[in-house]
């Protein structure tokens, strides 16, 4: 009887162990932003381009202008790096602005506060109506040079949209600005595909085949030269392209051979092979 009830306590003792649920505790982590000091740009667009992409990534932590031990620098060796530390900066960047022969010139400069040492320095150009893109190429680059990873501020974003009344596909920048619509088919269009390079993007749509049966082909849209190519229309599915790293291959659902199934198709032959069965 003793041996009967040690281990009636024993199971009940791990049944109760196992009712009480054990709780982890998730986004109480806080990632240590690095603070950073910019001087004014002397260009408003690229100053607040600059500003937004870092505020957007939640890494950084930008100071306010009023507390700068020094308002304007044009050289390196003139950061009183002892004057920043006092501000809490970790980094702090300066740069110069002018337009000569047609051209905006941009050169940063970003220093390593308690590193006491320039961490990045660049000059950069642009068509005097392309400020802000420029402005996202330096903060990639600083980014690059805080973090050690890339910047995503040149990202755009590939999407179905009905706002015309029809599916189409659009793109847009990371930040949701510069909407552009790209296809004008009046059907509907999904499942965008970018390629590694970014210069094409394959999709579906519903297109009406010569039996008048609608069917789900692929096309590819090419940003260089503005043109759409059918890439496949076999009878039925084809549709959720994915690029190979080289462009020269796509994985795809197709359904011709019956079911649907996972393939990859040549971009030069146009010959399949199919993945599952």
């Amino acid at each position: 009887m003793k041996t009967k009830f040690v281990l009636i306590a024993l199971c009940s003792w791990i049944t109760l162990a196992q009712a009480q649920p054990t709780y982890i505790s998730v986004g109480d982590a806080k990632t240590k932003k690095a603070v950073v000091a910019l001087l004014n740009a002397q260009d408003s667009t690229i100053q607040k381009t600059i500003e937004d992409d870092l505020k957007f990534v939640d890494l950084f932590k930008l100071l306010p202008a009023a507390g700068f031990p020094q308002a304007t620098l044009s050289d390196p060796a003139q950061i009183k790096y002892p004057e920043w530390v006092k501000t809490g900066a970790d980094y702090m960047g300066f740069s110069s602005f002018k337009l000569e022969k047609g051209e905006a010139i941009f050169e940063f400069h970003l220093a390593n506060i308690g590193g006491n040492k320039e961490v990045l320095a660049k000059r950069y150009s642009s068509k005097p109506g392309e400020t802000k893109v420029m402005a996202h190429l330096v903060a990639n680059d600083i980014v690059q040079a805080i973090t050690g990873k890339q910047g995503i501020f040149l990202t755009k974003i590939a999407f179905a949209c009905d706002k015309t009344g029809k599916k189409e596909i659009f793109t847009m920048n990371f930040d949701g600005s510069d909407v552009r619509q790209i296809t004008k088919l009046k059907s509907i269009s999904m499942s965008p595909a970018w390629s590694a390079d970014g210069s094409k993007l394959a999709f579906s749509v519903y297109n009406k085949h010569s039996d008048n049966v609608k069917n789900l082909d692929l096309l590819e849209y090419n940003f260089r030269t503005s043109g759409l190519k059918i890439l496949s229309n076999r009878k039925g599915i084809n549709s959720g392209a994915t690029y190979s790293p080289k462009g020269d291959r796509l994985a795809l659902t197709m359904s011709y051979t019956g079911n649907p199934e996972l393939h990859l198709l040549d971009l030069e032959s146009r010959e399949t092979t199919p993945l599952t069965h």
